[in-house]
């Protein structure tokens, strides 16, 4: 989702949509929702940046701003605030990751992909009228951050899945004893941090004795 400020002017200036003012105008990469040639130019541009892009009325088709279709030529002044990364994971619109809060590091680098020690805040809910959260690690936790390791299988595939490509401090919404079979559930997770294993060359006695007690602990919830 991407999130900016547009203006247009016709090709001899005349005025025809200004969004520079008050509210930022939202729409979603791939959706066909701005002119074609519009979202391509906005997907080279950086936060923070000013820039103009030129259309031609063969690409100004637009369902959210039709009073530019009749247009010859539109310049449009793009201001671009801010990506609001949506990912489907499977393909097939089954499981969406979508980032409410960035985090801190560089994507894929500093995410945990490999085996490690998850530490998350997160929040369930049950996707029907009530929107009914059934699980809160602040509420049902004591406000205690959720410990899982990868490949446990002790939180649902789906959530683990988004985990291991969030940032350290990444909020996102993920698409549980008291959910219906086949319901459709949505978690918020907060990604406090992760450990990866430890190399135990180097290590004092005690340190190595700290890992595997770990390890005894980890297999101890499996069994």
């Amino acid at each position: 989702m991407i999130v900016s400020r547009i203006s247009a002017k016709t090709g001899d200036g005349k005025s025809i949509l200004s969004h520079m003012e008050g509210e930022p105008y939202f729409f979603t990469f791939g959706k066909s929702e701005v002119p074609k040639v519009l979202e391509m130019g906005i997907g080279t541009m950086a936060c923070g940046e000013k820039a103009v892009v030129y259309v031609t009325s063969q690409y100004l088709k637009s369902p959210l701003i039709p009073v530019i279709e009749s247009f010859e030529e539109v310049h449009f002044e793009v201001e671009l605030f801010h990506f609001i990364k949506v990912g489907d994971m499977l393909g097939d619109g089954r499981l969406i990751k979508r980032r409410i809060h960035d985090g801190k590091g560089e994507f894929l680098m500093d995410c945990p992909l490999h085996y490690s020690l998850l530490h998350v805040h997160c929040k369930g809910m049950l996707l029907n009228e009530e929107s009914r959260v059934f699980y809160d690690t602040r509420v049902d936790n004591n406000d205690q951050p959720l410990e899982f390791s990868s490949r446990e299988g002790l939180v649902p595939g789906g959530f683990e899945m988004c985990v291991h490509l969030m940032l350290p401090g990444e909020i996102a919404p993920h698409m549980p004893a008291n959910v219906p079979e086949g319901a459709n559930v949505q978690w918020e997770i907060e990604l406090l941090g992760f450990e990866m294993p430890k190399d135990w060359t180097g290590l004092n006695f005690k340190s190595i004795m700290d890992n595997a007690e770990k390890i005894r602990l980890t297999g101890s919830r499996l069994c």
